[in-house]
């Protein structure tokens, strides 16, 4: 089997086109389940040609099969699941991936080129409770779901997220598009995944939520979600189980999304750098803890722009609440809005530079912040940081307000 350009070639591979499982009495759900019962003893492809496909309960996807389209807006899967009065994770699912029993896993799955489409299309942000995904890989007790790989793929308009995953390993997200969901567009747990070079666009909660480590997230666009743009980390798990380690974060672009992008708890010894932040509503880049986990993180080299309300006091271009943060060379001014259907008004929108709000040990080296040229140090934090750094700060004119006691200043 290989691949030319997203097409799918035939060269003496065990190909199951689901269009053949189809006749006058089942449903398009029944003939997926059959081809995909056909490929699996010999690890086949289930071939979804041009067309689309209403599906309305979960599907079973076992290890070593590949689920393949001819592109993402040409074979359409329609989940028309709602959401149910009791929780179940997998049962909500269209394509669900968690292995059927205790001590067993599901690996070596690849799905491509292939649009997914539910019911959601106000965008509703999803009820507490069971939530339909498009794709699940959950574990059961000892399980393990691992090795995933999905491609070229298009998840909008489901209750809750386009792609879910709770404690997989080894999944490598890429070159996908998740839009309009109600929960997040693609939210993955575990370790050593990719999270590469996707487009997500006004889902009811964060576009990428990533509770992870040894993950890198990188080259992607979130534009208009209703939470944050992509956020990072352990969460609140506790210290024997801190997931979020070993991070790298770079080269993403977050633009107009409720917050830009996020280093949340439990987060220790990661990268973000190279990133864009421009005209979110909150703030640019924020770095935040659990229980005063989160240390030894870099912010280096990010350029963050017009973020922040002029209706509110949020005008932040970083805001730090952990200890152990160097924050290096970033650009943080404020300049006019540049994107189309953004006001820029006449009001400063990101009126502060940095905010520490708490936490130790913070070194602020090289950042520019051209354009307000102010910093904004603990004013109101009720445990003010200590032992602040700020080296070769950057402005025009050189005005720093509500500095702490803690800081020192340098040339």
């Amino acid at each position: 089997m290989a691949e030319v350009r997203g097409q799918l070639l035939d060269e003496g591979g065990a190909v199951y086109n689901v269009k053949a499982y189809k006749t006058t009495t089942n449903s398009w759900a029944d003939a997926i389940r059959a081809a995909i019962g056909a490929a699996q003893p010999v690890g086949g492809t289930v071939l979804f040609p041009p067309g689309t496909y209403t599906v309305g309960e979960s599907i079973k996807v076992p290890s070593g099969i590949t689920l393949a389209g001819s592109g993402m807006y040409s074979s359409i899967v329609k989940h028309t699941i709602d959401p149910k009065a009791s929780y179940n994770n997998n049962a909500d699912a269209m394509f669900d991936l968690s292995p059927v029993a205790p001590a067993t896993e599901t690996k070596n799955v690849r799905i491509v080129d292939l649009g997914m489409e539910g019911k959601n299309t106000t965008r509703i942000l999803a009820p507490e409770g069971p939530i339909p995904r498009h794709v699940f890989m959950g574990s059961v007790e000892g399980s393990l779901v691992h090795h995933v790989t999905v491609e070229r793929c298009r998840f909008d308009a489901s209750y809750g997220a386009g792609i879910g995953g709770f404690d997989p390993k080894h999944v490598i997200v890429r070159d996908c598009s998740a839009s309009g969901n109600g929960e997040n567009g693609i939210n993955v747990n575990g370790f050593h995944h990719q999270i590469v070079r996707n487009r997500g666009e006004n889902n009811g909660s964060a576009f990428i939520e990533a509770a992870v480590g040894f993950t890198l997230v990188s080259q992607n666009y979130a534009r208009g979600n209703n939470n944050k743009g992509i956020v990072v980390g352990g969460f609140t798990s506790t210290d024997a189980n801190a997931r979020g380690w070993y991070n790298v974060v770079t080269d993403n672009i977050c633009i107009q999304n409720q917050g830009g992008l996020a280093l949340a708890g439990n987060t220790c010894f990661s990268l973000v750098a190279n990133n864009i932040c421009h005209a979110n509503r909150l703030w640019g880049i924020l770095v935040t803890t659990h229980a005063g986990v989160t240390q030894h993180n870099l912010v280096h080299n990010n350029i963050c722009t017009a973020n922040g309300d002029p209706g509110s006091s949020n005008f932040y271009g970083i805001f730090i609440d952990a200890p152990e943060v160097r924050v290096t060379n970033n650009k943080l001014a404020d300049v006019p809005t540049v994107v189309a259907d953004v006001d820029p008004g006449t009001a400063a929108r990101q009126k502060y530079g940095v905010l520490m709000y708490s936490g130790a040990n913070h070194d602020v080296v090289g950042n520019d912040s051209r354009g307000h040229g102010i910093v904004d140090y603990s004013f109101e934090g009720a445990n003010p940081p200590t032992n602040v750094v700020f080296q070769r700060w950057r402005a025009e004119p050189d005005t720093k307000t509500y500095v702490g006691p803690g800081a020192t200043f340098k040339s």
